[in-house]
């Protein structure tokens, strides 16, 4: 499955120039900012696949996570907030052996389509109780993409 996500991301990130992507200041924005716009900007985040891709293999803490994926431990939880936010992730907590409560995230999904329909990008995400749709209508452009 995320094999076949990373792939189909790799198709629609390089034909609609859909991504995530942080401001480097200015602009009216916190430094590091990310600020997706929508669902395709989400998945297709180099980070955030790099999460999804890690808590797909075991749910994990975000400190753990920085071990997997670039990014400071800050850029890791803004993007489990972002995750969080679409339903691509779920937050547990768990318990150490000292008693300290700490949380670990894993995937919500099962599978994750993207196909492209008369202009449109179509994302299916397949959830254990169902699925959700998310149609963008319009390409993203380079010119997009800059402001």
């Amino acid at each position: 499955m995320i094999r076949s996500l990373t792939d189909s991301i790799g198709r629609a990130n390089s034909e609609f120039l859909l991504y995530g992507r942080e401001n480097q200041g200015g602009g009216g924005m916190m430094a590091n900012e990310w600020t997706p716009r929508n669902i395709h900007e989400v998945i297709a985040d180099h980070r955030s696949l790099q999460i999804l891709m890690a808590v797909n293999q075991k749910a994990r803490s975000a400190q753990d996570l920085t071990n997997h994926c670039e990014g400071s431990l800050s850029s890791i939880y803004r993007r489990i907030d972002v995750l969080s936010d679409y339903n691509l992730l779920a937050e547990n907590i768990q318990i150490d052996q000292e008693g300290h409560h700490y949380s670990v995230y894993e995937t919500r999904f099962h599978d994750i389509n993207i196909s492209l329909d008369e202009g449109r990008v179509i994302t299916e995400i397949q959830h254990n109780n169902g699925k959700t749709q998310y149609t963008q209508n319009e390409m993203i452009t380079q010119k997009d993409r800059d402001q």
